[in-house]
């Protein structure tokens, strides 16, 4: 679709200029936190303010705490096309960074919505692409609200968009990113939401089937998905 190109292409560009960064960059992301910052746990004002974003009791599944579900774990099963099993991802996804993509994902999530989620292209040296089609246009409307905890710097595995859309996606179309390696930029032009936490070795098999231009040697699908 041309719109998930428009927005590819902005990526892109972005992605050159992290490749070719050797030191501090000054984008004045009013957002960003210093390297000073570690991952701590949320507090429980940010649980009250995001109650609404939590994902619902479901049945068969462990009871977790508020700060749990604050910051919800999901996995993606991922495959070949032609049907070779390739592993899994399991990600964590900050609800009070872009409540209203936490919510999404783990819609989606919840319901198995395989369909939704898409990797049209992959650059090796840098991260892959995900596409998500939401299920309703309206769904990502202000959805960015807080600065990240994450360290694009220091950890692989990052799942991010674009600054530029830290108000409205083009199109209602989610176009993100899952980083290959740390990007030393710094104030990162991205707004990060996420992290996998298990699967980074898988990761690295994905990466394989990259190239410079970005599309896939091999086509990755997402055959199964859902909330732990």
């Amino acid at each position: 679709m041309e719109k998930a190109a428009v927005i590819s292409r902005e990526n892109h560009r972005l992605g050159c200029r992290l490749l070719r960064a050797k030191s501090k960059v000054d984008s004045h992301n009013p957002w960003h936190r210093s390297l000073s910052v570690t991952m701590s746990d949320p507090t429980d004002d940010l649980v009250r303010k995001y109650s609404a974003y939590m994902p619902p009791p479901l049945p068969q599944r462990p009871v977790h705490s508020p700060k749990e579900l604050l910051r919800p774990i999901i996995y993606f099963d991922l495959a070949l096309r032609r049907g070779q099993h390739l592993g899994r991802i399991c990600i964590q996804l900050y609800t009070e960074v872009s409540p209203e993509v936490v919510l999404e994902f783990v819609r989606l999530a919840i319901d198995n919505n395989v369909e939704a989620h898409k990797f049209p292209r992959i650059f090796p040296d840098l991260w892959m692409e995900g596409e998500l089609l939401p299920q309703s246009r309206d769904a990502l409307k202000d959805h960015h609200d807080h600065p990240s905890p994450l360290d694009a710097r220091q950890l692989k595995g990052i799942l991010s968009y674009s600054w530029n859309h830290r108000q409205r996606f083009p199109h209602g179309l989610l176009l993100y990113t899952i980083s290959f390696k740390t990007l030393a930029v710094t104030p990162l032009e991205r707004v990060i939401f996420g992290r996998v936490l298990r699967g980074l070795r898988l990761l690295e098999v994905c990466r394989e089937f990259g190239t410079k231009a970005g599309k896939p040697r091999k086509c990755i699908e997402v055959v199964k998905c859902g909330l732990l």
